[in-house]
């Protein structure tokens, strides 16, 4: 029933690539970071970790807001919209410091944006006494996309360097 259920399968289909274009693009980043940037593997933490937070504060209100104005179906479009967006700004100007953080800024809200209101939707289709079959096949899903995003990123990265790894994803 969980999984004949077209709703779910959207969200479930839709954690999958999400967690598969995290992998990706955090296969590509470290390649960037260090090549194209000069930075040692040692400081890309200084690099995340600021622009997470930063990232994190972001999101918060537009998750309120998007619930209290019953906008979540647009905020959801949105992230979508600026993860590709992101992407494509890493693929072409992955040798601009600014350029890498401005989208990895964009990656991490709409990113975080999205692992924060895809459960709840899950929990809201679901019927009452599949809640937790639901959950499982949503946390699978997670899990799975991860695989893939490494298995083609890494692909990816072989074929096309890093470019490619961010334009596949």
């Amino acid at each position: 029933r969980i999984l004949k259920n077209p709703q779910l399968l959207r969200l479930d289909i839709g954690i999958m690539i999400l967690h598969a274009v995290m992998m990706a693009v955090f296969i590509g980043l470290p390649f960037v970071l260090r090549d194209h940037l000069g930075i040692a593997v040692s400081g890309h933490a200084w690099v995340y970790l600021p622009v997470l937070v930063v990232a994190l504060i972001i999101m918060v209100p537009m998750i309120i807001a998007a619930e209290k104005k019953e906008k979540m179906k647009e905020v959801f479009l949105t992230s979508i919209v600026l993860i590709a967006t992101a992407c494509v700004l890493l693929g072409f100007w992955h040798d601009s410091m600014f350029a890498v953080v401005a989208a990895l800024f964009i990656f991490f809200v709409a990113y975080n944006v999205l692992e924060a209101t895809l459960p709840s939707l899950i929990s809201r289709m679901a019927p009452i006494d599949a809640k937790g079959t639901a959950m499982g096949v949503y946390s699978t899903s997670q899990f799975f996309g991860a695989f893939l995003g490494g298995v083609v990123g890494g692909w990816c990265y072989g074929q096309f360097d890093v470019q490619g790894v961010f334009f596949g994803a």
